[in-house]
């Protein structure tokens, strides 16, 4: 309660990004900033996965991002992606800045016909894992929203 009081009145962000292209626009440079305590930021590491999983768009992965001890994601919203399909690879960044959900008799407007829906993390990581161009992670990201975590 103490923690949604915080986010409430302003006081409780976790993280952000930023995006600028350099100035004939053939170079993007991106970061991504997430505020914790301290021992919060101390038990932080940085995870790759590699996979060799056959789906139509992509025939190897590679997801690299911050994340804690037991995730199978990045809390932070921050993943480098670098995938392979027939002979090409594309590198992706993605990043993003949450709004929070305070109206929690909405979520039930959210689930599809059976009462369920997809969670944030799981829809990311399976866009990291299918993609090769922005456009394939954004329509894919864009299937069965939760709408609990307002980067959709």
């Amino acid at each position: 309660e103490e923690q949604l009081k915080k986010i409430r009145e302003g006081q409780f962000h976790r993280c952000t990004g930023s995006i600028r292209l350099n100035s004939d626009a053939t170079d993007v440079f991106f970061s991504q900033d997430t505020w914790q305590s301290f021992y919060s930021g101390f038990i932080r590491i940085a995870k790759t996965y590699l996979f060799n999983f056959q789906f139509n768009q992509t025939t190897t992965q590679q997801i690299t991002f911050s994340s804690y001890p037991g995730y199978f994601f990045s809390i932070d919203d921050f993943y480098l992606v670098h995938n392979k399909f027939e002979g090409q690879q594309s590198n992706l960044a993605i990043m993003e800045t949450s709004f929070y959900t305070f109206n929690t008799s909405l979520y039930d407007e959210f689930m599809d016909k059976n009462g369920s829906s997809t969670l944030t993390w799981m829809r990311c990581q399976l866009s990291n894992l299918f993609s090769m161009t922005a456009e394939q992670w954004v329509a894919s990201f864009g299937t069965a929203q939760s709408y609990t975590y307002n980067n959709n």
